[in-house]
């Protein structure tokens, strides 16, 4: 969806300005939201198939809601997105990228260690509040990008054999 700044959520179906648009929530994998969609959309980041999600030019959402199948999720300049959902981020994740996201306050070291099956993570231009960051956490992950994080002042790779598949 992309700059749909009238489309709101309305059960199954959504109207924009040219036209009316049915979404059967139930069914819905793959979500991409840009350029200035309203919050009201942010019902729809709760349907239960959702595996796949990405965000996009999107400057009124400070918190993400709890998504629970998802496998891959894409932030790309959320100025205003300032936390991750309370329960934190579900252990089917398997894909993370932040980009452009500076006041984001990346998961707590419990939240980090139920991701289990991350193999991907990029945190580019983000969480500026980040000063350190566990990567040995991760048993799975085969490629890290962490760039201009203007505060992170160390890694740590203490979990043994938890980096092993980096390359």
């Amino acid at each position: 969806m992309d700059g749909c700044g009238v489309l709101h959520d309305q059960g199954a179906t959504a109207t924009t300005s040219s036209s009316s648009t049915s979404l059967n929530y139930n069914s819905l994998e793959e979500l991409e939201i840009e350029d200035g969609c309203q919050t009201g959309l942010l019902s729809l980041l709760e349907t239960k198939l959702l595996s796949q999600l990405t965000i996009r030019d999107f400057n009124d959402i400070q918190c993400l809601p709890n998504i629970n199948r998802l496998q891959s999720l894409s932030l790309w300049n959320c100025p205003t997105l300032s936390s991750f959902p309370e329960d934190g981020l579900p252990t089917s994740l398997t894909s993370l990228e932040i980009n452009s996201c500076r006041r984001l306050e990346f998961l707590p070291h419990e939240m980090l260690a139920k991701l289990t099956s991350l193999d991907y993570l990029g945190i580019l231009n983000s969480c500026d509040s980040m000063t350190f960051f566990p990567l040995g956490i991760f048993p799975k992950l085969t490629k890290v990008q962490i760039w201009d994080c203007e505060n992170l002042e160390s890694l740590s790779l203490e979990e043994e054999g938890a980096v092993e598949n980096l390359s």
